[in-house]
């Protein structure tokens, strides 16, 4: 795992211009599905994305309510378990997929308070040796933050490739560890697949910065767990 930061000067914090994706082939509204998101559009992954970039947020939770996010277009996110770590729950865009969230819970190390940066860096260790194991590559992170419950959260993002058989597949991710716990952490993380046009997974990162990381609704005092 990279080791290196970037300030972003949260870039993420511009909505960027329609016309950045107005040349996507766009598909008809009744083809838009769980499966493919993209529909009949010639360029289906290209205009997945685009409907995260366009479409108004609507709710996202666990399946027994104890975190709730506000995602683009979440009639078209599946509710999914990820293989090989733990966590509360997932979220995939497409079968494919375009994209996929993850929500989980991390003690800070020793029982002491929870700290959003202590919390990030934490679950960044615990992670690497993973992505070692995957030979996920990734560039530069880049650190920005954002305001809530009036405490300051530590947002992290990155780009970053994987190989899938013969191939290797670009993405662009963030996450953020919010102090919602006396001594654990809630992390919640997203990652967005390049396909052919990876400055659109780029925006569609930053809005999930923007408008869904700013807004998590932790609904316990207690640590969430998976029933």
């Amino acid at each position: 795992m990279a080791s290196s930061f970037a300030p972003t000067g949260e870039i993420w914090a511009t909505v960027p211009e329609p016309s950045l994706w107005a040349q996507v082939a766009r598909a008809t509204p009744e083809s838009s599905t769980l499966t493919q998101p993209g529909g009949d559009s010639a360029e289906p992954h290209a205009y997945a994305l685009v409907r995260l970039l366009e479409e108004p947020r609507g709710m996202l939770r666990d399946k027994d309510d104890q975190v709730r996010l506000f995602v683009p277009d979440n009639r078209h996110w599946r509710r999914v378990r990820f293989r090989g770590f733990d966590h509360l729950t997932g979220f995939r865009f497409g079968d494919d997929p375009d994209a996929g969230i993850t929500v989980m819970s991390v003690e800070m190390r020793g029982g002491r308070s929870a700290s959003s940066l202590a919390c990030v860096r934490h679950v960044e260790t615990l992670a690497r040796p993973k992505l070692q194991e995957l030979m996920v590559e990734l560039g530069p992170f880049e650190e920005s933050q954002l305001a809530w419950r009036e405490q300051k959260v530590i947002v992290h993002s990155v780009d970053g490739v994987f190989p899938w058989g013969f191939k290797r597949i670009g993405f662009s991710s963030a996450w953020a560890a919010f102090p919602a716990y006396e001594t654990s952490c809630l992390v919640v993380g997203a990652a967005f697949r390049h396909g052919k046009r990876p400055e659109l997974a780029r925006l569609a990162r930053d809005r999930f910065i923007r408008d869904t990381l700013a807004q998590v609704d932790a609904r316990t005092t207690t640590v969430p767990f998976r029933h």
